[in-house]
């Protein structure tokens, strides 16, 4: 019999690799849902974020990448009809901040997260507040997912961050990229900071289990941070 570890360690390879067959071939065999749905999701977005990392180091080619993208949503929808109660209900809108180019982070997301049963608005390249907004009202999303490489864009992304909580302080906001860490994020007033795909279904996870609205954000005239109960609409200095 094989072993747990070795059937979840040749799932990622099989993503890595560009392999579809054999990512579909894994979910054929009858003993791979006792594996559980957390340790198959990990493994499969795992496999897409080595693979995410060999493009950035030039080492594949972004023909190759995109096969591996295939095979990792061919692994998420059987895993979506493995464990069908897992499958959520949420609507979802992500894009690049102002002045940003680079669309392909976060089209690996909006993949991700469509596979994971969000419905997902992608806005892709260099998309500013209003535009944003403009969206979260259009989908009714709950959701909104900001990313950016450049540090230049981080004023672009904390004024979407900020009119997306004046104007919908009911929607959580996801915020990732090479130009952040947790500290900006936080300081932005985003909910969560995801420094790769391989943490974003953890950080969906812990928005469905969060029943707290608290938000820290900065305050600049005053210098200090800022914490926020939505619910019941306190301020803490």
């Amino acid at each position: 019999m094989t072993s747990s570890s070795s059937i979840l360690g040749d799932l990622e390879a099989a993503v890595r690799s560009q392999a579809p067959e054999q990512v579909a071939a894994i979910f054929q065999d009858m003993d791979v849902a006792a594996l559980g749905y957390d340790a198959l999701l990990q493994a499969l977005v795992a496999g897409l974020d080595a693979a995410r990392r060999e493009l950035g180091e030039m080492t594949t080619s972004i023909g190759e990448f995109l096969l591996a993208v295939d095979a990792a949503r061919l692994g998420l929808t059987r895993l979506k009809q493995l464990f069908p109660d897992k499958k959520k209900q949420r609507k979802a809108v992500v894009g690049v901040a102002t002045g940003e180019v680079h669309s392909l982070g976060v089209i690996i997301i909006a993949g991700i997260m469509e596979a994971l049963g969000y419905e997902v608005m992608c806005l892709e390249q260099d998309t500013n507040a209003d535009q944003f907004l403009q969206a979260l009202k259009q989908s009714g999303a709950s959701l909104l997912g900001v990313s950016s490489m450049m540090s230049t864009t981080l004023a672009g992304m904390q004024d979407i961050v900020q009119q997306c909580r004046r104007e919908m302080p009911d929607v959580r906001i996801i915020v990732g990229g090479a130009c952040l860490d947790e500290h900006i994020a936080e300081s932005m007033g985003a909910d969560e900071y995801v420094e790769s795909a391989v943490q974003l279904p953890r950080a969906l996870e812990n928005f469905d289990g969060q029943d707290d609205r608290r938000r820290k954000s900065m305050d600049y005239e005053k210098k200090e941070h800022v914490v926020e109960y939505h619910e019941s609409g306190s301020r803490e200095g």
